[in-house]
């Protein structure tokens, strides 16, 4: 008589993080030889898509989930292992999927007069986006600008303008949150010459 073993899943953890709009990419494994995977799989509200149940045993999971909220959302595969002819226990596995994070500043122009502090506040609807920018400014007319040295949340810079005309400095802006990168934004400053 063979005995055949209990397929099991031997992923340690059996969890995952990944942004919006990116692939789970699992790679399913066993301690038995030759175990392969159906699933059902469940999301934790309507604001998580992409995700399907697997009628057909595999080992690689590989769909693209998107997250259109702004606060993280799971998605939980239910794994059936099968090797021989056995059918072992089914197992959890927790995708969390994190938002794409964004600029919810309203208006995303400012002017301001020569020699003054831009003192410009981002914010995001993602809980704990930091910005990163990149500067342009209009011409050679302008100083005190400068890229960003570190993530923030504030772009507090003292804009000068040397000739005769109002100029301008676009701030192309990049949220940061989760490990995930959200789109630029372009947020344009516009400051009077003095009179």
């Amino acid at each position: 008589v063979t005995v055949f073993p209990v397929p099991d899943l031997s992923n340690n953890p059996t969890s995952a993080q990944i942004c919006d709009s990116t692939f789970t990419n699992i790679m399913l494994t066993s301690h038995v030889t030759g175990a392969q995977f159906t699933w059902r799989a469940f999301g934790s509200s309507p604001l998580v898509t992409g995700y399907s149940n697997s009628a057909t045993p595999g080992i690689f999971i590989s769909q693209r989930l998107e997250n259109n909220g702004f606060v993280p959302q799971t998605v939980t595969y239910r794994l059936l292992p099968a090797a021989n002819g056995c059918v072992g226990d089914s197992v959890d596995f927790v995708v969390t999927v994190f938002p794409t994070p964004n600029l919810s500043n309203s208006i995303l122009t400012k002017e301001i007069c020569n020699n003054n502090n831009t003192n410009i506040a981002l914010t995001s609807n993602v809980t704990g986006t930091l910005f990163t920018w990149t500067c342009t400014p209009s011409s050679v007319n302008i100083t005190g600008y400068s890229n960003s040295i570190a993530p923030g949340t504030l772009i507090n810079q003292n804009l000068i303008n040397t000739g005769n005309t109002p100029e301008t400095v676009t701030y192309h802006i990049t949220p940061h949150a989760n490990g995930c990168n959200g789109w630029v934004y372009h947020y344009v400053v516009t400051f009077i010459p003095s009179p």
